[in-house]
């Protein structure tokens, strides 16, 4: 008699732990399902998370749209293609343009928008980029200085920017820490900036008077 409730304990935990089991991978496929393609399905992403590999589509102030090659937890494409919001908090390995090839990850919003966290150059495209990075230093001498942006010329050269300035953009006169309020039109030297889209951002400010 007790070999045989052994027998049915043993019979029901093993139906339990296939209950169980049966149900995780339900909810895994309905995590993964079809918004995986193209990337190892082990791939861990929080449910709020999105990750996305292809080719930039269109370039905008505010949103980047790509076709899509691969990717985890996409949902809303659209004739192969998807378009996520970006800000100044996006990171971008350089500046992104037309044609790059790119690895997206970002946020996914309560409406199922995507917000992208970071876009980065990769394969063939990738040289550019880190080329492009090498370049983010502009030399010459102020022409001109707004209260959010400055304008340096290249005086061999003739090339002239024009880069945004903001609370985080350090500067240095003469070997003394100052503010974009001290810089003045005439001042010669250095600025190292980043790109953000189309937009040039002054991180460092050297200069020399």
């Amino acid at each position: 008699m007790k070999k045989l409730i052994s027998g049915l304990s043993i019979a029901a935990l093993a139906l339990t732990a296939s209950v169980a089991f049966a149900h995780e991978a339900d909810v895994k496929a309905e995590v993964s399902g079809n918004t995986h393609f193209g990337f190892p399905i082990k791939i861990q992403l929080g449910l709020d998370k999105f990750v996305a590999v292809g080719t930039v589509a269109a370039v905008g102030s505010t949103s980047t749209t790509l076709n899509v090659q691969a990717g985890a937890h996409l949902n809303n494409i659209s004739n192969g293609q998807i378009t996520v919001a970006t800000n100044a908090d996006t990171k971008t390995s350089g500046s992104v343009a037309v044609g790059d090839k790119v690895i997206v990850r970002g946020e996914i919003g309560a409406d199922g928008s995507l917000e992208a966290d970071s876009i980065r150059v990769i394969g063939e495209a990738n040289g550019k980029a880190e080329a492009k990075a090498h370049k983010q230093v502009a030399f010459g001498e102020i022409t001109a200085v707004t209260d959010n942006s400055v304008t340096i010329k290249n005086n061999v050269t003739g090339e002239t920017k024009t880069l945004t300035t903001n609370d985080d953009t350090k500067v240095m006169i003469n070997g003394e820490a100052k503010t974009t309020t001290d810089v003045s039109v005439g001042d010669r030297g250095m600025i190292k900036f980043k790109v953000m889209l189309d937009t040039f951002i002054a991180t460092m400010i050297r200069l020399f008077r």
